[in-house]
């Protein structure tokens, strides 16, 4: 009797326990395939992501170049500047004097 009773609970624990396991089971399998879908959609994402970065450092060192080529080509005309400007300056000082000169 004891062990007729016995039977019958170890048979129930083994029923119920049985469908948890198989419940859990699904429902893990459930989540694997869910993960699954959401690691390819990230990898996806990521892969643009990548390509997003490369071409933006691409542009960053067009932009550095073309800003080192414009600075190189501002301080030639500063300098073409500073050159022209001494230039006219002292023809201006020379007809200054050479007006003077006339007038006396």
């Amino acid at each position: 009797e004891q062990e007729a009773a016995m039977y019958k609970n170890f048979e129930c624990y083994c029923r119920t326990t049985s469908q948890e396991l198989k419940t859990n089971v699904e429902e893990g399998t459930a989540r694997i395939t869910e993960s699954t879908s959401k690691i390819q959609v990230e990898e996806g994402i990521l892969v643009e992501l990548k390509t997003v970065i490369k071409v933006s450092q691409e542009s960053r060192e067009e932009a550095k170049q073309a800003l080192a080529s414009a600075a190189a080509l501002d301080g030639k005309g500063a300098s073409a500047y500073d050159a022209e400007s001494s230039d006219l300056a002292a023809n201006i000082d020379a007809l200054t004097r050479a007006i003077a000169a006339l007038e006396k």
